[in-house]
C-alpha cells in the first residue's frame, strides 16, 4: 500500500482573507492494473486559490518518493498535480493499494464576517426575544474548522442575554435571545466580547468580537419635580407678570426617549387660579392680574386668608409619538403667601355727603341726606389700619368751624360734624358750602397717605335780595332781512339776571319793550332770551339800509315785587341782498388789428350799496368772452381795467364787422355773492396785413397757334386773407414776358390773345410771363407768379429747300438707280410730310448734237430727295451734256389738306 500525502502552499495577498481550497474528496483511494507500465499516470489532484490566494502543491514520504513521483502546473491562483507510476506493480509478489491523503493543519482560527456588532432591542421586550445573528467561518477541516459562541462580559451586565448554537448546517451562526426583563433607567446599554473557538482539543484557536446591545427606552416612567417643597412669598399689588422667586421643573424620568413636559395649575384651586399663571413651557410662575390685593377677595376670603394653596401638575407632551406605558402625570402642592402692605388708605362709604343747617345758627350738628352718616374704613390688616379726622377748606388749609367726632378711628367707624367755635353761616354771602373731610393714617401727613370726600352744605336763605343784571346796557346783533324772502327767528342776545334770595323770592320774570320786532323769551331761571320777531312795522322790515341801530329796555322782577332793567343796543348787520350796479351802461370802443394795447384805458366801475367797508359791499370783477379769445383780454378783478393780452388778428374773429362783445361780471364778496352783468362791444379795424396769395406759383396753359383775338387761354387765380374787401379785393395785371400778344382781365384774371397778335409757333413756341396780383389797401401789398403759355402747332408752314440752286454731275456710264445727289428741303410745322418730284427736265445739247432728244426719263427723284439714275439707255453725254431739273417738295399735311409746295 502506497500512501501520499500532498500539501498545498500558498503566499496570502494583502487582500485575501480565505486560504485555497481542494477540487473534489480529500480523501481518495485510487486502483490500478499491477501491468501499468512505468510512467502512467495514476491520480490527479487540483487546488484553487481564493481572493488572488497564489497555489503551489508538493508531495512528499519516503516510500512514496520511491514508487511514485509527482508534477504539477499552476498559473498563480489554480494548481493542476497528476501522480506518474516510478517502479512497476507486481501484486503476486505483494498486493499494493495506493492511497493519497491530503491532510489539513489546524491553523485558522474561526473568522466573524462583522469586526463589530451593534443591535437595538426595546426596553419592554420578552424573554427570548431574538436580538441578533452572528456569523463565523473556520477554513480548517475537522474538528479545527469547527467552533463554538461563548459570551463574555463585566458582572453588571451578565445574566442579561445568552448565546446558542445553530443546529445541522447552521452551526456557523449564533443566536443572542434575551434572558430577563430590561429596564433603561437601569441600564441603557450592554456590552459583550463574543467569543468563537474551534474544537481542534490539541491546538484550540479562538476569536472575538465586540456586541454592544442599547436599550431603547419607552415611556413608562411618570415626571419627576425637583427642588421640592414649592412655597414661596410674594407681596401684594406687584405688577402683573410679576414672576414668583420659587418655578416649578420636572423631567421627565425616560431619559433615552424623554417627552417635553407642560406645567399648569389643575382647577381644584379655584379662586387663586386667577389670581396666578403658569407657563406651560418652563414652569415659570407670574402673577396673572394687576391687582393682587391681600385685603380685598378672594385672596382675603375666610378659606385663604392670605395664603394661595395651588396643585401643581406636569404633564408629559408626546413629542417623540412613541406609545405611554405607565403614567405620564405628577403633581405637588404650590404654596404662595400674600405679603400685606399698607397700601390702602381710608375709605368714606360716599364720596361726597349732603348736608343743610340754617344760617345764623351756631354749635349744632349738620343733617345729612345719608341714613346711614358718614361711614369711613381702612382695610389694611392690623397695625396698618388706625387713621385720624380733620375738616379742611377745599384748598386743603384746615378748618375749625366744624368738628368731627369722633377724631381718632381705628378700622372702621361713624362720623358726625358740628358747627364749632360760634362759626356760622350767612345764606346773604354764601347759599351752599364745601369743605373736606380728610381721614389720615396715623403717623403720616403726606397727601399720599389720605383720603377725601366732600362734605357739601346747604345754607337755608330768607328773602333779602333784588333781582340784579350781569350788566347796566348790553350790546347785541340782528341780521337785515328781506319781506320776500323765507323769515327764520334769530337769537342775538341771552342776558343773565340773578336774585340771592331762593324759592319763590329768586323767581325771576322779563319783560322787553323799545320795538316789536324784538321778543323776550326765558330760557331758565335765570337767562332770557332775546330773538327777533317777524312783523312787518311802520318802519318796514329789518333793512341795514334803512335803519341800521335799535334801543330795547329789558326788565327783571322776582316774586314779591323786586325789579330791575338793563338796556340793549341792537345793531342791524348788514344782510348781502343787494346786487353791484354798473355806473355806466353800454359802451363800445374801436381798435386796430394787431394793436397791442387799446388807445385809451376801458375801465368798468360798479358800486354795491350794502353797508362799506365790508365784504358784501367790495365789488371784483370777471371778463367773460368767447371761448376762441378768452387768452386775448384780461381784467384786473379789482380796478376793472380791460387791457389786451395779446394781439388780435381780425382774419381771425367770427364776425366779419370785426365786433367782438365782452360780458363784464361785477360781483360783490358776500356770502352767497351777487353779481351784475353788462356787455361793452370792442370793434376791430382791419389792417391790410396780408399779402396775396396765388393758388399756384406756376400756371401752365396751351393755346393754338394762329388762334383768333379774343381766344380765352386761361385763368389765374389768388386769394387775400385780409378781412374786409377794401384789403381783400384784387386786380391781376401781367408783369412782363407776354410780348404784347396776351391781355388780362384785372377783375378775374382771364387771359386771352390780345387784338391784332399773331401766334406763330414758329415764332415763339412758348411764353414765360410773369402775372401780378395786387389787393386794394393802403399801402398796397402784391405778389407774383409764374405763367407759361404753350403754343400747340398748326401746320400752316411752306416746306423750303436748303438752296435754291443744286449743281451736281453723274457719269454717263452710271448705272440705273445710282443716286448722285441730294436736295433736302425743311418744313417748320412738326407734323409736317414732304414728298419731292421732278416737274421738269431741260436739256443742254452737247455741240453737233441733233438738238431733238429729250431728257425726261433721264433721272428720278426719291420721296426723301435724292436724285438717281432713271434710264440708262439714253444717258449719252455727247447729246446731252447738262439737263436742268425742276424739283418740287410738297407738304402733304398742310392745313386744310391743301398741300404746301415750294420749288
Amino acid at each position: 500500500m502506497i500512501y501520499a500525502f500532498v500539501d498545498i502552499q500558498w503566499n496570502l495577498l494583502p487582500q485575501s482573507i480565505s486560504p485555497p481550497r481542494w477540487n473534489g474528496d480529500i480523501h481518495k483511494t485510487y486502483q490500478r492494473a499491477e501491468n501499468l507500465p512505468i510512467g502512467s499516470e495514476i491520480a490527479t489532484i487540483s487546488a484553487e486559490g481564493q481572493n488572488g490566494v497564489e497555489v503551489s502543491l508538493i508531495i512528499y514520504g519516503t516510500e512514496t518518493e520511491r514508487r511514485v513521483y509527482f508534477n504539477y502546473t499552476t498559473d498563480g491562483i489554480k494548481a493542476l498535480g497528476t501522480v506518474y507510476l516510478k517502479e512497476e506493480m507486481d501484486r503476486e509478489i505483494r498486493e499494493e493499494k495506493l492511497t493519497i491523503y491530503i491532510t489539513d493543519v489546524n491553523d485558522n482560527a474561526p473568522k466573524f464576517t462583522e469586526p463589530f456588532y451593534q443591535q437595538e432591542v426595546s426596553e419592554n421586550a420578552l424573554p427570548g426575544h431574538i436580538v441578533i445573528n452572528i456569523t463565523a467561518s473556520d477554513p480548517d477541516n475537522s474538528v479545527g474548522g469547527q467552533f463554538s459562541f461563548s459570551l463574555q462580559s463585566a458582572h453588571l451586565y451578565k445574566g442579561a442575554f445568552n448565546i446558542s448554537q445553530g443546529n445541522g448546517d447552521d452551526q456557523t451562526v449564533g443566536t443572542v435571545t434575551l434572558k430577563r426583563e430590561l429596564d433603561y433607567e437601569l441600564l441603557s446599554f450592554y456590552q459583550y466580547l463574543i467569543i468563537a473557538t474551534d474544537h481542534d482539543p490539541d491546538r484550540p484557536l479562538s476569536s472575538y468580537v465586540t456586541l454592544v446591545i442599547k436599550v431603547k427606552d419607552i415611556q413608562d416612567s411618570p415626571p419627576y419635580f425637583q427642588g421640592l417643597p414649592y412655597v414661596t412669598t410674594i407681596k401684594e399689588n406687584v405688577d402683573i407678570n410679576t414672576p414668583l422667586p420659587v418655578q416649578g421643573y420636572a423631567i421627565d424620568r425616560d431619559i433615552g426617549v424623554p417627552n417635553d413636559i407642560i406645567y399648569s395649575f389643575k382647577s381644584d384651586s379655584e379662586k387663586c387660579r386667577g389670581l396666578f399663571r403658569i407657563d406651560p413651557n418652563n414652569g415659570t410662575v407670574y402673577t396673572d392680574t394687576s391687582n393682587l390685593d391681600r385685603d380685598d377677595t378672594p385672596i382675603n376670603d375666610n378659606d385663604i386668608d392670605g395664603v394661595c394653596r395651588l396643585t401643581l401638575e406636569a404633564k408629559e407632551l408626546n413629542s417623540s409619538g412613541l406609545p405611554q406605558h405607565g403614567n405620564d402625570t405628577t403633581t405637588t402642592p404650590f404654596v404662595i403667601t400674600i405679603l400685606d402692605k399698607n397700601d390702602n388708605l381710608p375709605k368714606f362709604n360716599y364720596s361726597e355727603y349732603q348736608a343743610q343747617v340754617d344760617e345764623n345758627t351756631t354749635n349744632i350738628a349738620l343733617t345729612f341726606a345719608e341714613p346711614e352718616g358718614i361711614v369711613v374704613t381702612d382695610i389694611d390688616q392690623t397695625d396698618n389700619n388706625e387713621f385720624e379726622i380733620s375738616v379742611q377748606y377745599l384748598n386743603g388749609s384746615d378748618f375749625d368751624g366744624i368738628k368731627p367726632d369722633p377724631k381718632s378711628i381705628r378700622g372702621s367707624g361713624n362720623i358726625q360734624l358740628r358747627l364749632a367755635n360760634q362759626f356760622k353761616f350767612d345764606f346773604e354771602v354764601i347759599q351752599t358750602a364745601q369743605y373736606r373731610l380728610v381721614a389720615t393714617e396715623k403717623g403720616k401727613s403726606n397727601a399720599t397717605s389720605e383720603q377725601t370726600c366732600i362734605i357739601s352744605i346747604k345754607i337755608n336763605d330768607i328773602n333779602d335780595n333784588n333781582p340784579v343784571f350781569t350788566a347796566s346796557s348790553y350790546n347785541a346783533n340782528a341780521s337785515e332781512y328781506l319781506s320776500d324772502t323765507p323769515f327764520e327767528s334769530e337769537s342775538i342776545l341771552n342776558v343773565t339776571a340773578t336774585d340771592l334770595d331762593s324759592g319763590i323770592r329768586g323767581n325771576l320774570t322779563f319783560t322787553l319793550g323799545g320795538d316789536p320786532h324784538f321778543s323776550v323769551s326765558k330760557l331758565n331761571a335765570t337767562t332770557a332770551e332775546i330773538r327777533t320777531v317777524n312783523v312787518i312795522s311802520s318802519e318796514g322790515v329789518l333793512d341795514r339800509e334803512t335803519r341800521d341801530k335799535y334801543y330795547l329796555t329789558i326788565e327783571a322782577s322776582d316774586g314779591e315785587g323786586g325789579r330791575s332793567n338793563a338796556r340793549i343796543n341792537v345793531f342791524i348787520t348788514d344782510l348781502n341782498d343787494n346786487p353791484p350796479v354798473f355806473v355806466q351802461g353800454y359802451r363800445q370802443f374801436s381798435v386796430k388789428e394787431n394793436q397791442p394795447t387799446f388807445d385809451s384805458d376801458i375801465v368798468i366801475n360798479a358800486t354795491d350799496n350794502d353797508q362799506r367797508n365790508l365784504s358784501n359791499s367790495q365789488v371784483n370783477y370777471k371778463l367773460h368772452t368767447p371761448s376762441y379769445l378768452e387768452k386775448n383780454f384780461t381784467i384786473d378783478n379789482i380796478t376793472g381795467n380791460i387791457t389786451l393780452s395779446t394781439e388780435i388778428d381780425f382774419e381771425g374773429l367770427d364776425r366779419i364787422d370785426g365786433k367782438v362783445t365782452l360780458i363784464v361780471e361785477a360781483y360783490d364778496l358776500g356770502s352767497p355773492s351777487m353779481s351784475t352783468n353788462e356787455s361793452i362791444d370792442i370793434n376791430f379795424q382791419d389792417v391790410n396785413d396780408n399779402v396775396p396769395e396765388f393758388t399756384n406759383q406756376t400756371f401752365i396753359m396751351t393755346v393754338v397757334e394762329n388762334a383768333d383775338s379774343g381766344w380765352h387761354v386761361g385763368t389765374v387765380s389768388a386769394t387775400d386773407q385780409d378781412g374786409t374787401p377794401t384789403n381783400s379785393k384784387l386786380t391781376y395785371y401781367i408783369d412782363k414776358g407776354d410780348r404784347e400778344k396776351f391781355r388780362m382781365n384785372g377783375a378775374t384774371g382771364d387771359i386771352t390773345v390780345d387784338h391784332g397778335a399773331k401766334i406763330d409757333r414758329e415764332e415763339y413756341a412758348m411764353y414765360n410771363i410773369t402775372v401780378l396780383a395786387i389787393d386794394r389797401g393802403t399801402p398796397s401789398l402784391n405778389s407774383s407768379a409764374l405763367l407759361f403759355i404753350n403754343i400747340t402747332d398748326q401746320n400752316d408752314a411752306q416746306p423750303k429747300f436748303n438752296q435754291s440752286t443744286y449743281v451736281t454731275s453723274v457719269n454717263e456710264s452710271a448705272d440705273i438707280n445710282t443716286t448722285f445727289a441730294v436736295c433736302p428741303a425743311n418744313d417748320e410745322d412738326l407734323d409736317a410730310l414732304l414728298m419731292y418730284s421732278i416737274i421738269k427736265a431741260v436739256p443742254s445739247y452737247s455741240p453737233g448734237a441733233m438738238g431733238n432728244e429729250l431728257a425726261d426719263d433721264y433721272f428720278g427723284i426719291t420721296t426723301d430727295g435724292h436724285i438717281y439714275v432713271k434710264s440708262v439707255s439714253v444717258l449719252d453725254r455727247e447729246v446731252i451734256s447738262h439737263v436742268q431739273l425742276l424739283i418740287n417738295v410738297t407738304d402733304l399735311h398742310g392745313v386744310v389738306n391743301t398741300p404746301q409746295t415750294g420749288s
